[in-house]
């Protein structure tokens, strides 16, 4: 079971902005030097009654972090956006400002697309109703995807922003707005397509 020592302080509570520390103190008249933990106490989605029960293969001693395969110094920062800036709501284009002020150079990750022979454009398209609400939409077709619960890694980011996790394919859209400012939805393909299989589906 995760023991937090006292000094530490678990996440706040909902509705409340100060973080609970532990201390020193009686229970019973036993003197208490720590607290085990439950998953909602930890601030994690685990929906367990009671107090968190480790693998067999937990270290005694281990950092909770390292048993989450989390980092344990990852830096949150709060940052307050100007409306004048819709440019910094995302982790690049913070990045991209930082570049400007600093000089040193900017990287964004880079990713590759998997060519395939059947066109987005065969499959469905997309009807935009009012060009002056909405000039733009895009779409894409993704296949072979299992819905399911988000690797810890990605549950765990979105955690720290205050974004609930949903499943893999909720939380992957999050992480990629987050990433690089661009809202995004995924549609279940087969609730969507009310046309034949290898006619166009309209999608607005």
């Amino acid at each position: 079971m995760p023991l937090i020592l006292p000094g530490a302080a678990l996440p706040p509570k909902p509705g409340t902005q100060e973080p609970f520390t532990i201390k020193v103190g009686k229970i019973r008249g036993v003197e208490s030097h720590g607290m085990l933990c439950s998953p909602p106490e930890l601030g994690l989605p685990d929906q367990v009654d009671g107090l968190l029960i480790l693998r067999a293969d937990a270290k005694v001693g281990q950092p909770f972090a390292e048993y989450l395969d989390r980092s344990g110094g990852d830096v949150v920062y709060d940052l307050e956006i100007t409306p004048n800036r819709p440019d910094l709501n995302s982790v690049i284009g913070i990045a991209r400002e930082i570049a400007a002020v600093t000089g040193n150079p900017l990287r964004i990750p880079g990713f590759t697309i998997q060519n395939s022979k059947l066109k987005t454009e065969d499959i469905i398209c997309v009807r935009i109703e009012d060009s002056e609400l909405c000039p733009r939409y895009t779409a894409r077709v993704v296949k072979g995807v299992k819905i399911g619960a988000s690797p810890d890694w990605l549950r765990s980011t979105l955690e720290k922003v205050g974004i609930r996790s949903i499943s893999n394919v909720v939380d992957v859209t999050n992480y990629v707005m987050l990433e690089v400012g661009q809202p995004l939805h995924a549609f279940d393909y087969h609730l969507i397509a009310k046309s034949s299989v290898g006619q166009a589906s309209s999608l607005s």
